[in-house]
């Protein structure tokens, strides 16, 4: 399934071929970021209007909405769809237990702040297989937390700079990479690692914003630029 947000605030569902499904209908803001789970049964929206909604993707339905102080930039949903992570405006990154909705959310913390960036977050990830938040921010950093400490500075584990900033960091579909866009440059790290293992310049004197690889082998990676659309493969960048 790929689900889409838009300024209008009505993220839509469609299926692999892009045909329509359904939209989804409640909030009173753009939605700046949307994901679903591994089976896509549920959906994770986040809005200017300043919610996060989990969604029951079968009857359109809002299961929850977790009421924010500021605008909901980026959101991840776990694979079982167990838990949601949000962030944005308020710099402030969250993990909500589903299963117990009307508790407070884990908020995780960088050490000597009280903040998880000290810019917007525009980018979480979840990173199962490690166990680890991934999240990047107007800060031009990206940060990875340790789930299992339960939030706080105690999760933190590490952190990238990038002095160009950060346009897009998305999570390649089935592979262990994360796609950057920094600058003029695509860069792609290893989530086993953290460490950059390729960097591309840009195809045009344009930043890039990258979507990420898709689900083949050889699948293309989409680089959005103020002209327009390029693309490279999975074997490009290798």
């Amino acid at each position: 399934m790929i689900i889409s947000a838009c300024k209008d605030g009505k993220p839509m569902l469609r299926d692999w071929m892009g045909d329509w499904i359904g939209t989804f209908l409640g909030h009173k803001g753009a939605v700046w970021s949307a994901k679903v789970n591994q089976d896509a049964s549920l959906a994770v929206t986040g809005s200017a209007d300043f919610s996060a909604k989990v969604w029951d993707t079968f009857s359109g339905d809002v299961v929850h909405t977790f009421q924010h102080d500021h605008i909901v930039r980026a959101v991840d949903i776990s694979p079982s769809g167990s838990h949601i992570f949000t962030g944005g405006m308020e710099k402030k990154l969250r993990r909500y237990d589903l299963s117990r909705p009307d508790e407070q959310p884990d908020e995780f913390i960088a050490p000597g702040s009280t903040t998880a960036h000290e810019g917007m977050i525009k980018s979480v990830i979840w990173d199962e297989p490690h166990r680890l938040i991934i999240s990047a921010g107007d800060d031009k950093r990206i940060r990875w937390w340790d789930a299992r400490q339960g939030g706080g500075s105690a999760s933190f584990v590490s952190e990238l700079e990038f002095p160009d900033g950060l346009l897009s960091v998305e999570r390649s579909f089935g592979s262990d990479w994360l796609s950057v866009g920094s600058g003029k440059k695509a860069m792609f790290l290893d989530t086993d690692t953290r460490e950059i293992i390729s960097n591309m310049p840009s195809p045009t004197p344009f930043p890039l914003a990258l979507l990420p690889l898709g689900p083949v082998i050889d699948s293309l990676l989409a680089a959005l630029t103020m002209a327009g659309f390029e693309s490279m493969t999975q074997s490009q960048v290798k």
